[in-house]
């Protein structure tokens, strides 16, 4: 990893190494601490050997937040994780916060919340994609359905990205990366049905799986004052998500 930074000597690295399964941390938390803390730390350890004017920005998680007592979450609020995964999350900020401090690196690290894009064969909007396609009459999810989260598309992420590079300090700074929209589970399953052009059962067992939080909607004051916009609706985003998956399904 040292040899490889200083032949390139990067002036950006954006970390986007490490493991994203929630579900997966609970059964393995050392393969989840492994590649979520470990990796960092080796990155870390390249930049301050090779080039201590790199700009860091470690890719988070909205899970370091848990369940929030209200919303919209602004990224002060303390971290109550839930899953060995947003614990871990959580200690990779620290530790890129802490190697600043010391080492006089420039970091900050991006709470990303639910990410979506052509793509993606994991997380909701996949899983959901499957059952309902498969499916003849009735597909069961889990919760209530109004459970909700604040989707941001990957072409969004990376307009967000790119506000950071020109705006932030990168003095340990912490950021929501959202649209600071909370989107319903049912909107999502209904949207896709719609999509799909189906009429089936749809049920929602009340069943909450460990990890898996309540309602997610992020501040993101300091993107919308850097003049951010959201570019790709939920709508739009979906309806070419679904587009893209039926034809690599």
């Amino acid at each position: 990893m040292k040899c490889i930074f200083k032949k390139i000597n990067p002036d950006i690295c954006i970390n986007c190494a490490g493991a994203a399964n929630v579900h997966a941390s609970f059964k393995d938390p050392l393969h989840d601490f492994n590649l979520n803390v470990g990796l960092i730390v080796s990155i870390l350890e390249a930049c301050t050997f090779s080039n201590r004017d790199t700009r860091l920005i470690q890719i988070s998680s909205a899970a370091v937040y848990g369940n929030p007592e209200s919303l919209p979450i602004n990224s002060n609020l303390e971290a109550r994780p839930i899953s060995p995964y947003g614990v871990h999350k959580y200690i990779s900020e620290v530790v890129v916060s802490h190697y600043g401090l010391i080492f006089g690196l420039k970091t900050c690290s991006l709470r990303i919340f639910s990410a979506y894009g052509n793509g993606q064969r994991k997380l909701f909007l996949w899983d959901c994609f499957n059952k309902l396609n498969f499916s003849k009459t009735h597909v069961t999810f889990y919760g209530t359905g109004y459970e909700s989260r604040d989707f941001i598309h990957i072409d969004d992420i990376a307009t967000q990205i790119r506000l950071i590079l020109e705006n932030s300090k990168f003095d340990g700074e912490v950021y929501n990366v959202a649209n600071g929209k909370e989107v319903r589970i049912k909107q999502i399953v209904q949207l896709m049905l719609e999509v799909l052009n189906m009429n089936i059962n749809v049920e929602f067992t009340g069943e909450f799986r460990p990890g898996d939080p309540h309602n997610w909607c992020a501040d993101i004051t300091p993107m919308l004052n850097w003049g951010y916009k959201q570019s790709v609706s939920i709508e739009n985003g979906v309806t070419s998500y679904v587009q893209w998956a039926l034809e690599n399904a």
